[in-house]
C-alpha cells in the first residue's frame, strides 16, 4: 500500500455514519485513512468535531456553503475541480473511497484516481433513487446544457455508471442492478 484509503463525503450526516465504523475497523488493522469532506460544496455543513474526536485525519475543501447550484455555484466550485488533482498528488492514496458516483464532487475523485490507476471503490449510500426519481425531460435537457457549456455532467448518470473499479452493493438486488 502506497498511501492511505481516501474516503470522500458530501453529507456529514448519513455518510459519515456509514464510513465511521469502516474507519474503525481499517484503523485497527493499522491501515491509515483520511476523509475528505465536500460538504460545504454541496451547502451542508461538515461534521469535523466527530472526525476529530476519533482521531480520524480529514481536509475539509471549503470552509463555508458554496451558494445554489447556478453559473455562480459552477464559477465558486471551479477552483475545487482544478484542487482535487492536487489533493490526490498530496495524499496518494491507495484507494479511493466515494458514497455516490452521479455528479461532482465524487466524480472528480473517481475520474482523477482512473488517470492515476488508483483503484477506486463505490460504497453504496442508500436506495437507488434513480429508479423512482426520473427527472422531467426539461431537467435533464438543462443538465446536458452545463455538460455542453461547462463540462459538468451532473445527474446524467445512474447511480453506479461513474466508472468505480469496485462497488459494495445493499444484497442480490442491488448487486444485479449494478453489473
Amino acid at each position: 500500500m502506497t498511501g492511505p484509503i481516501l474516503f470522500e463525503i458530501t453529507a456529514a450526516d448519513s455518510h459519515q455514519q456509514i464510513i465511521l465504523p469502516v474507519i474503525r475497523r481499517l484503523r485497527a488493522r493499522g491501515i491509515p485513512v483520511i476523509v475528505y469532506s465536500d460538504c460545504e460544496l454541496l451547502r451542508t455543513a461538515s461534521d469535523t468535531e466527530a472526525l476529530a474526536r476519533e482521531g480520524i485525519p480529514f481536509v475539509r475543501m471549503a470552509a463555508t456553503a458554496l451558494p445554489v447550484p447556478t453559473r455562480e455555484w459552477e464559477a465558486a466550485a471551479h477552483p475545487f475541480r482544478k484542487r482535487i488533482p492536487l489533493e490526490l498528488d498530496r495524499v496518494n492514496p491507495s484507494l479511493v473511497v466515494v458514497l455516490n458516483d452521479r455528479n461532482f464532487p465524487p466524480i472528480a475523485y473517481v475520474e482523477e484516481a482512473r488517470r492515476r490507476r488508483i483503484p477506486t471503490l463505490l460504497l453504496q449510500e442508500s436506495l437507488r433513487k434513480d429508479l423512482f426519481q426520473r427527472p422531467p425531460a426539461r431537467k435533464l435537457f438543462g443538465r446536458w446544457i452545463r455538460k455542453v457549456r461547462f463540462g459538468i455532467e451532473e445527474g446524467l448518470r445512474s447511480f453506479g455508471q461513474g466508472g468505480c473499479t469496485c462497488i459494495a452493493a445493499w444484497g442480490e438486488t442491488s448487486r444485479e442492478y449494478f453489473l
